[in-house]
């Protein structure tokens, strides 16, 4: 892989350091969803426990314990419940579209965009490369053309599709598998934020 890039040139250099980008920000993306997921088995039943019994600071307290956006949404809803249910329900959702959802999100464009980038940068890579070898041709169209001269340009045609295809790939890969992430983040806050609506109504 090392030697592909060499050989490949600027090229090689453009699509090494793509490479690099791209896998840092899936790692990035990947310890992110980590710290944005939450054990409801263990948080929510001592919440549920909180509420009924009208225990809003220890139900906070809790909260601030668990990680997640979830916690952070039930907070939130508990410090605006003096307001009645339509502005609990409001504030919750404007924190989820404006502040949840964008983080959930976040680097997801940046990683398709290179997806898409990637294969072009050795699409250009390929054509540079043949039109190189066809330069050569026809420079030595008299006296003969060794075929082992025209090895390097053909290999930088070939090698930038390869290179291009082999870090594009993945990255699909990962944004399909975020995405399916952040759809299930959003269906489990629509599933529990409506079942705390009903927590507090029946508090």
């Amino acid at each position: 892989m090392i030697e592909l890039l060499l050989h490949t040139g600027i090229y090689g250099i453009v699509l090494g350091t793509l490479a690099a980008v791209s896998l840092a920000l899936i790692i990035e993306r990947l310890l992110a969803y980590n710290r944005e997921s939450t054990e409801m088995e263990s948080f929510l039943p001592d919440f549920e426990r909180y509420v009924q019994a009208r225990q809003w600071q220890e139900a906070i307290n809790l909260c601030d314990q668990h990680r997640g956006h979830l916690p952070e949404i039930f907070k939130l809803a508990i410090q605006h419940r003096h307001e009645g249910l339509a502005r609990v329900r409001h504030v919750m959702r404007l924190a989820v579209e404006l502040d949840v959802l964008p983080r959930l999100q976040r680097r997801l464009a940046a990683l398709s965009t290179f997806a898409r980038v990637a294969p072009m940068i050795g699409l250009l890579g390929t054509v540079h490369g043949m039109m190189l070898a066809f330069a050569q041709i026809a420079g030595e169209a008299r006296s003969g053309v060794n075929p082992a001269d025209l090895a390097s340009e053909i290999g930088l045609a070939l090698g930038t599709t390869l290179l291009g295809l082999l870090i594009a790939i993945p990255i699909i890969f990962a944004v399909t598998y975020f995405r399916s992430r952040v759809r299930q983040f959003e269906l489990d806050l629509e599933l529990y934020t409506e079942h705390l609506l009903e927590l507090l109504r029946q508090s």
